[in-house]
């Protein structure tokens, strides 16, 4: 049974492995995505992203190409909220209040997680993704 004791703290991820229902690997966020993720006593914190997202050529946050702004929102994937640990499995539930993608703001969200020393493996189930259905496994290593 997984414990908040277990997973509080502070982890970065690892890896980032997404397939298809024939068990095709993709790469949602290159092959050496950036993460972090935060678990304190009830919330949690979630941030990934591609590594080399291009700069805008401006320098200026709120103005560049349309190229350049898809590049920055399908690069990553934040959200935040709270959890909950239910049953005896591993099963996670993050009560999510924002979302960089609106359509996933405010609901409730479903993970497997894996404690195994000092690493954790969330997994999702499949969702659409690119027109298909993917699950996604990531592996995180705690930090602090």
């Amino acid at each position: 049974m997984t414990t908040k004791e277990q997973i509080k703290g502070t982890w970065k991820l690892i890896s980032m492995e997404v397939r298809n229902a024939e068990g095709e690997l993709s790469q949602l966020f290159g092959d050496k995505p950036e993460g972090m993720l935060i678990y304190t006593d009830g919330h949690i914190s979630v941030q990934v992203m591609h590594s080399d997202r291009p700069h805008f050529a401006s320098g200026d946050f709120s103005v560049g190409t349309p190229e350049e702004f898809k590049a920055a929102f399908m690069g990553m994937s934040t959200y935040f909220g709270s959890y909950e640990l239910s049953g005896d499995e591993g099963d996670i539930y993050h009560h999510v209040q924002g979302n960089s993608f609106p359509n996933e703001s405010d609901r409730t969200i479903f993970r497997r997680v894996e404690v195994s020393g000092t690493q954790l493996t969330l997994i999702v189930p499949p969702m659409l993704i690119d027109g298909e259905q993917k699950g996604v496994e990531l592996l995180w290593e705690r930090i602090e």
